[in-house]
């Protein structure tokens, strides 16, 4: 099992500007094991609800893909609200090896090294693959999922 999930209720943010992935997120997200849900449409928007461990698990979807350079940063910050789970479904540009799509992804300035990050901040990565649905095939997601020590 990747996540352990035996508790009886977590607290989440979601991380989206997506009103379609909101929605079928919320699928897997049922309020009988999840709650609050907390639906934030951009990093400044969460900011503005974060502090420390304030949410079980911190989910995002294509939120901190604009911001090339600022891995570190983010993920300092997003794993410090959480408290048992990070969640990234991000640009996976160390997981693409299509020169194509690999200059789009550079030329937008997006996140290049999620997963160099996450180690380099000694986070405890359980998972990193590419994750197969796709909003576009330019962007190619990643799924890193982290574990809070």
């Amino acid at each position: 099992m990747i996540l352990d999930l035996r508790e009886h209720l977590f607290s989440v943010l979601v991380v989206s500007a997506s009103e379609k992935f909101n929605s079928s997120i919320a699928e897997f997200i049922p309020k009988s094991r999840f709650t609050p849900v907390t639906y934030a449409d951009n990093i400044a928007a969460a900011k503005r609800v974060l502090i420390d461990n304030s949410f079980d698990i911190v989910f995002t979807h294509h939120a901190i893909e604009p911001n090339g350079g600022k891995e570190k940063q983010i993920l300092s910050e997003l794993y410090r609200v959480a408290n048992k789970y990070l969640i990234l479904v991000e640009p996976a540009y160390d997981l693409v090896d299509n020169d194509k799509i690999r200059r789009r992804m550079e030329e937008h300035g997006y996140i290049k090294n999620l997963y160099g990050s996450a180690k380099e901040l000694g986070l405890n990565v359980i998972t990193w693959q590419l994750y197969g649905n796709c909003i576009s095939e330019l962007n190619p997601p990643g799924l890193m999922i982290i574990k809070k020590k």
